[in-house]
């Protein structure tokens, strides 16, 4: 959340279900293309241009390489329980 220059407060909903929300309350932090708010963003880019970014970039929050790494190893199991939900 340190480098987003967008905070944004959701709520999701099942498919079919427009009524109950399944989570609220969620923040999501998004950035945008604004340059001088967020002095990361690379723009359109071939893929192993984006590849390296996130590779190699290091924030405040810590690795980019360590959290992309983790988000893919623990998406699997997070996505039975949504659908249960």
């Amino acid at each position: 959340e340190c480098e987003y220059d967008q905070k944004t407060i959701v709520s999701f909903f099942k498919e079919g279900d427009s009524l109950h929300p399944t989570l609220t309350d969620v923040i999501v932090f998004t950035s945008t293309p604004d340059k001088v708010n967020n002095k990361y963003y690379l723009g359109p880019a071939p893929l192993d241009d984006m590849a390296w970014q996130i590779a190699t970039a290091y924030g405040p929050c810590g690795n980019n390489r360590d959290y992309l790494f983790l988000l893919a190893v623990y998406l699997p199991f997070l996505r039975p329980l949504i659908e249960l939900n």
